[in-house]
């Protein structure tokens, strides 16, 4: 749409532009005559959300600002809860049932309202004298149980119901930690009152959130806290009772210290091993060279006992040096050892005191170190059975520790999980704590300003009501207007009716009654004009030297063809041009000499050539023969004179839609003709033909001429422009 069209729209409904408006103005004057006064009391809070100090971080910078954002719309949502504002309501009724008589906190019209509600009897049901609070919870028990006229306060529209208290205002004090609340009411003591009953709930309600918020933490990290600290000592308690069952005290150490004895008994054995076998080969040498008396050796009973005796001693002797002991039969020991070996020898002596060995050794000599060798063979078959033993008792030990050291340290890392876990949890009860007292100090909302007592009713906003009604009549009207013109889906104008058909425009013509014949027929003779040249001019680059055919058609009925057809044959003979009509119009025939009827009946379609209707000689006579056809909707195509024509014009109406139905015919007429189909569009409104005939010859004043060409941006010509630019 451009702007001429939008101005020229606005101009052609300037009465329905300026009737909506003014009647929407007045029905708000008349409707806010008795518009009641209202009052506005307002109250400042401190938060402290944004920068207030915070034991946890110890500093008073804030820079989570979405945390702070997030933490003041939950402040708004709680004064906007319906919970909040239930409790104010019935604290506010609470309030103004006790009162015996209107004061600064509640009017005369208010007071009576109440009087009015509760009749005296379910006054003195629900009030108890001097005690507001008492009067509360019975109201709240009255309302939860579904008493009608509490429920009726707090759930309509009255300045006690939950409606009437959302529309007070809560909003953060620019980037502050303020919070500003502001009501408004027709009683100014009401609405002070119930400001400040708001303001106190509100901050009763924010501090119970955050109590039972924190209070629920801590309760749970207290039971864990217990719960892990019962388990851990309870596993530290098992590990005591398996040491002292198992007679360990540091499992490690005696570990490390049972293997350092093994070793060193596996080196003691194995020295001991070695030494042994020395000696038994030393001993075993010397009785080889003894061999020579064996004989006197088992002859001698003597001998031999005290030779077994001798191995018993040794080998006492070596068991009580192996333990350590301080034994007082050591001595004795040694001392009957000494004695049997001198009796030893001296009876060996006498046996081979007289002989010497191969080598030269005498026998006496041989017969000391055989009882050496045997007393220290003796003691050292005694320590290497000792050796034995201790190594197995030793084996058994670790026999005992290996398993002992898993289940020590099984039980000692469950040990570690129950600390770390109650470590853990104990952490988290001290920030809780923590997060408890941080609220206790930084979340108690202070009240700066408390709710002021209006003096003053609030301007009057009955004007401004009415000069929105008057713009909001006029954009809703102009909106419809220009919605309506944007979706109309007619062929409306030239332009667009070229646009939607696809073919070229050869006139248009407006709605052509008697009132309008007469007072614009210079605008039909111009129309005519123009639809007569694009015929000639048609007719010219084609090349028709003789006569030329110029079919008009319609796709439907009732679109003015037969008054077009007409119209333009009439001005073609008044013009001196040789034109004849051959109509199915049975009215055009009559009295009409260059006019000839046909019937519009089955033999019609047919018809493969004028004379078939016109009689040769006098078709001759003319240049120009306007052929009009019935209705393509109703009829069927004369194929051959169709072909035949040298110009098709399509009549449209410009108040009608163009749909495929009607794009379908005129494809079907298109392709039995390949010579020029134009348009012709009939009962276009006056003011759209300055589109085919620039500017409309039409009774205008100055003023309108003057915004005609302002908004088409026509300053040239006028003297406007000295001014403008």
């Amino acid at each position: 749409m451009r702007l001429y069209d939008f101005f020229r729209l606005i101009y052609r409904n300037l009465g329905v532009l300026t009737f909506v408006p003014t009647l929407m103005a007045v029905l708000v004057f008349l409707l806010t005559i008795n518009e009641k006064k209202t009052y506005e009391s307002s109250a400042l809070l401190y938060t402290g959300l944004a920068s207030g100090y915070d034991i946890e971080s110890g500093t008073s910078e804030r820079v989570d600002y979405r945390e702070i954002n997030a933490a003041y719309d939950n402040l708004i949502s709680i004064i906007d809860s319906r919970f909040t504002l239930e409790e104010v309501g019935l604290r506010l009724l609470a309030y103004n049932l006790s009162q015996d008589q209107p004061n600064e906190k509640l009017g005369k019209e208010a007071f009576d309202l109440i009087q009015e509600i509760f009749p005296m009897n379910k006054r003195s049901e629900l009030v108890s004298d001097g005690d507001i609070e008492k009067t509360y919870l019975n109201l709240l028990e009255r309302y939860r149980d579904g008493d009608p006229e509490i429920n009726q306060l707090i759930r309509g529209d009255g300045s006690h119901s939950i409606e009437k208290l959302r529309t007070v205002t809560v909003k953060r004090f620019k980037s502050s930690d303020m919070v500003s609340l502001s009501y408004q009411s027709y009683d100014a003591g009401l609405c002070q009152n119930t400001l400040k009953i708001l303001v106190d709930v509100f901050i009763s309600r924010s501090m119970s959130l955050k109590e039972s918020e924190t209070g629920d933490v801590v309760g749970y990290f207290e039971q864990e806290v217990e719960k892990t600290r019962e388990k851990l000592t309870q596993a530290e308690n098992d590990l005591t009772n398996f040491r002292i069952k198992s007679r360990v005290i540091n499992y490690s150490e005696e570990t490390k210290a049972l293997a350092i004895k093994k070793q060193n008994a596996q080196e003691q054995f194995a020295q001991l091993t070695r030494d042994f076998k020395a000696t038994e080969a030393a001993l075993n040498q010397l009785e080889e060279k003894l061999e020579i008396r064996k004989d006197q050796f088992r002859a001698n009973s003597e001998l031999i006992d005290s030779k077994n005796r001798l191995s018993s001693i040794a080998t006492e002797i070596a068991i009580i040096e192996n333990r350590n002991a301080q034994d007082s039969t050591l001595k004795f020991l040694y001392s009957r050892q000494d004695s049997l070996k001198a009796s030893i020898r001296k009876q060996m002596d006498y046996i081979v005191s007289s002989s010497s060995t191969p080598e030269g050794i005498q026998g006496g000599q041989l017969v000391t170190d055989w009882l050496d060798n045997l007393v220290q063979y003796n003691r050292e078959s005694a320590s290497l059975k000792m050796f034995l033993e201790w190594i197995d008792t030793i084996d058994k030990e670790y026999e005992e520790f290996t398993p002992m050291g898993s289940t020590i340290d099984r039980m000692e890392r469950q040990i570690n999980v129950y600390e770390r876990e109650y470590l853990t949890v104990l952490n988290g009860l001290n920030q809780a704590k923590l997060k408890a007292k941080n609220l206790e100090l930084t979340g108690k909302l202070e009240v700066l300003d408390a709710p002021d007592y209006p003096v003053e009713p609030e301007s009057s906003k009955r004007m401004l009501l009415v000069l929105m009604s008057l713009f909001v009549g006029f954009v809703g009207v102009l909106s419809f207007l220009i919605a309506v013109e944007l979706l109309d889906d007619t062929l409306k104008n030239p332009e667009k009716s070229s646009n939607d058909t696809g073919l070229e425009l050869a006139a248009a013509f407006p709605f052509m009654d008697e009132k309008y014949m007469n007072k614009y027929a210079d605008i039909t003779s111009r129309l005519l004009g123009f639809f007569a040249n694009n015929i000639k001019l048609e007719r010219f680059v084609s090349k028709e030297k003789e006569q030329t055919l110029i079919t008009i058609f319609s796709l439907n009925e009732g679109v003015g063809k037969s008054t077009i057809v007409r119209l333009i044959h009439e001005f073609f003979v008044t013009s001196g041009d040789k034109s004849i009509l051959v109509t199915p119009n049975k009215e055009l025939a009559e009295n009409h000499e260059h006019v000839v009827e046909y019937s519009a009946d089955a033999s019609f379609n047919g018809i493969d050539s004028l004379e078939s209707l016109i009689p040769q000689e006098k078709l001759k006579e003319y240049q120009y023969v306007f052929l009009e056809l019935p209705p393509l909707v109703d009829n069927q195509i004369p194929i051959n004179l169709v072909g035949q024509s040298s110009i098709s014009l399509l009549v449209a109406r410009a108040d009608r839609t163009w749909s495929r139905a009607h794009q379908h015919l005129l494809k079907n007429y298109q392709r039995l003709t390949t010579k020029q189909l134009m348009l012709v569009l009939n009962g276009v409104k006056l003011h759209h033909l300055d589109q085919i005939l620039g500017e409309l010859p039409l009774e205008r004043s100055k003023l309108v001429n003057w915004i005609r060409k302002l908004v088409r941006f026509e300053l040239s010509k006028s003297k406007l422009n000295t001014y403008v630019f």
